[in-house]
């Protein structure tokens, strides 16, 4: 799905599984406020399963720290994991696991697996059965290429091996 510029395109619709281990992989464009100096005021989505304030996971782009983040969001406790936009248009993996006990989420762009978050509170079921590309929750969208959903905890050389 291709989201840019702003406002322009992203794809929501119902996803029928509850929290489990998931790896997803995204190619993204280079966001053009990676490479300016000071607050872009917004972070733009990426992805999102689930919706609202309570039990989400996703990933979005801080405008302000030139951040990737990946984010497990419940209604008590959110927990996020951040890299550095590395140069050129990245590819980048993200881990989320035991959603069901406490979440944690990881984060590679190139550079191996960061360390899992914390753990979040845990939830037994999305608040909203809603899957987002292109835009995390209600947020203003981001620039990706292709999204890579797959069950587990996959390394970033499976994904890359993914026609």
């Amino acid at each position: 799905v291709s989201s840019y510029p702003l406002g322009a395109d992203s794809l929501t619709g119902p996803i029928n599984f509850g929290p489990q281990d998931v790896t997803v992989f995204v190619r993204l464009a280079r966001p053009l406020h990676a490479d300016v100096s000071g607050a872009l005021g917004i972070s733009p989505g990426i992805f999102s399963f689930g919706a609202g304030s309570a039990a989400r996971i996703g990933a979005y782009f801080d405008s302000a720290a030139r951040n990737i983040v990946g984010v497990i969001d419940t209604a008590t406790t959110d927990q996020t994991v951040s890299a550095a936009i590395p140069a050129g248009n990245p590819t980048v993996t993200f881990q989320f696991k035991n959603l069901t006990t406490g979440g944690q989420v990881a984060i590679d762009t190139g550079s191996g697996l960061s360390a899992f978050s914390s753990a979040a509170t845990a939830f037994s079921a999305f608040s909203s059965q809603t899957v987002r590309i292109g835009r995390y929750d209600d947020e203003l969208y981001g620039v990706i290429g292709d999204l890579i959903v797959a069950r587990g905890l996959q390394s970033r050389a499976d994904m890359l091996a993914i026609p």
